[in-house]
């Protein structure tokens, strides 16, 4: 084992050896259909020598919808290899919606979600996706036009809890979703953009209408939700998709405890969708996620989603 691992990265020293492996080592991943070799194959070989190679990119994703990317961000390249990012919360997002239905992606990042939400509610459903970050709203922006996809409506501005001009801070190399408004977890100053309250960055249908309501916008959760008066506005069975950051909140001197409070006087339910960000769950067929479950320990781990129902259940079916 140790002489191939010499061998390998003899071999790919070469920028034009590696360049060479990337397309056909992206389509055994992909495309292939046994799995038995794949997770040593990226283990041994993609990951350490390939993945991270800077290369843009134009690929589809597993519901159809291409995007544009670079393969140097973790989730644009792990879109880029399997077609998916975050397959549970992907598979719930699919669940839930139906034709007609509303989708609010607060934090849309590049429009991975956005795009999967335009699909499952159809012409007769929209989506808003709302994104702080000006460079990274332009991608978002080019891969809805792409798509030629009429139902989403894109707004670059930051949601808060009050009108306000803050600063943005970009995610590292390997990720740009990290972009926060936290100069102490944020890296070079990318710019200053203008907040808004959400309800004003939405419309009144918007929230009468919302289904899901997904919220990742690392650290910003606790002052949208405490600057959010359209709850009681929101439809019997309307969720909240919120990926929880104690770190980030900590350091703004709020908490995963009050974003709680919030929701609970609101009528809402907390449960954890189990997700996994490893590559061996990325490779299996399809993708098994398991019913979430009531919240019953502190979030301590960034990136923990929680979804927010008025159901009161054990876990939701």
């Amino acid at each position: 084992m140790i002489e191939l691992d010499g061998l390998l990265s003899r071999l790919l020293q070469a920028r034009s050896a590696r360049t060479a492996l990337v397309p056909l080592m992206r389509a055994y991943i992909r495309y292939f259909p046994l799995q038995s070799g794949k997770p040593f194959v990226w283990r041994r070989i993609v990951d350490p020598y390939l993945a991270w190679e800077p290369r843009p990119f134009h690929a589809r994703t597993a519901f159809g919808f291409g995007v544009e990317g670079d393969s140097k961000d973790l989730i644009q390249q792990w879109l880029y290899y399997f077609g998916v990012w975050e397959p549970a919360l992907t598979t719930w997002i699919r669940r839930r919606l139906r034709r007609g239905d509303v989708f609010v992606d607060v934090g849309a990042n590049i429009g991975y979600f956005a795009l999967l939400a335009a699909r499952s509610v159809g012409p007769s459903g929209w989506v808003v996706a709302i994104e702080a970050s000006p460079d990274i709203f332009e991608r978002l922006r080019t891969n809805i036009g792409d798509n030629r996809v009429t139902n989403v409506r894109a707004i670059q501005a930051a949601a808060l809890g009050t009108r306000s001009t803050v600063r943005l801070y970009r995610g590292n190399d390997a990720n740009c979703g990290e972009t926060t408004i936290d100069e102490q977890y944020g890296g070079e100053f990318e710019g200053e953009v203008e907040a808004f309250p959400l309800q004003e960055l939405l419309t009144p249908d918007d929230v009468q209408a919302a289904r899901l309501i997904k919220i990742d916008t690392e650290g910003a959760e606790y002052s949208i939700l405490a600057g959010f008066d359209g709850f009681d506005r929101l439809r019997d069975d309307a969720e909240l998709l919120v990926e929880m950051h104690p770190g980030y909140l900590a350091h703004r001197g709020e908490s995963v405890d009050g974003i709680l409070a919030l929701t609970a006087a609101a009528g809402f339910h907390p449960y954890v969708l189990k997700e996994e960000y490893w590559a061996p769950a990325y490779l299996r067929n399809g993708c098994v996620v398991e019913a979430p479950r009531r919240l019953a320990a502190p979030v301590t781990r960034d990136g923990t989603v929680l979804i927010f129902s008025r159901t009161d259940a054990d876990r939701l079916e």
